[in-house]
């Protein structure tokens, strides 16, 4: 081999390797970005997590919350149906007790 065919290889090698290291380089960003989007998607999946955690304990009270509205809701229901019974009651007393008195005297 020449000194000149020499110096060609050797050019081409020394080529080679700037546009490797170049490539290397690129491929060094890219690993930086991946690693930069998982560390934000773990986050984002521990946040998800919390947040999921913090949703079941309101649901949680809102059930409770929901229950004790609905016994208060029926409980004017309750009371009035008592009531409407007991007028009949004392109106139904007051007729017999009426006619009792009338069939006494």
């Amino acid at each position: 081999m020449t000194d000149e065919e020499l110096e060609h290889r050797l050019t081409a090698v020394e080529n080679r390797a700037q546009s490797n290291t170049h490539r290397l380089d690129e491929l060094g960003k890219l690993t930086d970005a991946v690693n930069g989007m998982n560390t934000n998607i773990k986050l984002t999946i521990q946040q998800l997590e919390t947040t999921n955690r913090s949703l079941e304990v309101v649901t949680a009270q809102n059930k409770k919350q929901d229950d004790r509205l609905t016994a208060l809701e029926k409980a004017p229901g309750v009371f009035g149906n008592k009531l409407w019974w007991a007028v009949i009651a004392a109106l139904i007393a007051g007729f017999v007790a009426s006619e009792l008195a009338r069939y006494l005297h």
